[in-house]
């Protein structure tokens, strides 16, 4: 069984090696997830799977969903690639059930897809009661401070709250992350002990606005 049974995905993600080597396939690549937790690479040129990513093109992202295991994790959105990375985040049961799959967020090997970091949104101690706080939108890149900015969506279940009354400070927040190891730089929490599924669903903007006296500030939209 699926966990968005009734649902497809929502795109592809495109990466191309900084150097490409000539005559080699999957220099230019394909990326495509599943309702069942397979992402994809194939040859971009050709649709060919790319042999070295993960087995021989395919990498079963639901290997790693240990906690409250009940369905897969859905791979709806696209992974959001930069540099030789993907960050991948996935979708759930949140709404109907209380204890889900806490909401890990993977960062990928592009060419292999072994698995470089994750970061967690659920704290350990809550696991047991709650899942959820998953991304399952887009995330944006600030190439600049090397730094990652991922939607968080809320905790399970979505309409109720009365089982899980310790913080949970990521979940319903923008997190800034440092790209290279996931360490959490910043987070804002938009919505406090969330009821009414108020997730955050979209890839934030980053922007420029003038400052005082010709200055620029560096700032986001969500």
């Amino acid at each position: 069984p699926s966990t968005q049974s009734s649902l497809t995905n929502r795109g592809v993600a495109y990466w191309q090696a900084d150097k490409p080597v000539a005559g080699q396939p999957c220099q230019k690549r394909i990326y495509i997830g599943t309702v069942d937790a397979k992402l994809h690479a194939v040859d971009a040129d050709s649709g060919k799977p790319c042999a070295d990513f993960g087995e021989n093109g395919v990498v079963d992202v639901d290997q790693w969903n240990v906690v409250n295991r009940k369905w897969p994790l859905s791979l709806l959105q696209p992974p959001t690639v930069f540099k030789d990375f993907l960050f991948l985040g996935w979708a759930g049961r949140d709404w109907a059930e209380a204890e889900t799959s806490p909401g890990s967020l993977f960062a990928l090997d592009a060419r292999t897809g072994a698995l470089r970091w994750t970061f967690e949104a659920i704290p350990e101690d809550s696991t047991a009661k709650t899942g959820g706080a998953n991304i399952s939108a887009s995330m944006s890149v600030d190439a600049d401070r090397n730094m990652l900015f991922i939607p968080v969506s809320s905790p399970s279940p979505s309409f109720f709250g009365g089982a899980r009354l310790e913080e949970i400070p990521y979940a319903s927040s923008v997190t800034a992350l440092d790209i290279e190891t996931g360490e959490r730089k910043w987070h804002y929490q938009l919505v406090h002990h969330g009821i009414w599924d108020q997730d955050v669903c979209s890839a934030a903007i980053l922007l420029d606005l003038p400052g005082p006296r010709g200055t620029v500030i560096k700032a986001i939209a969500q």
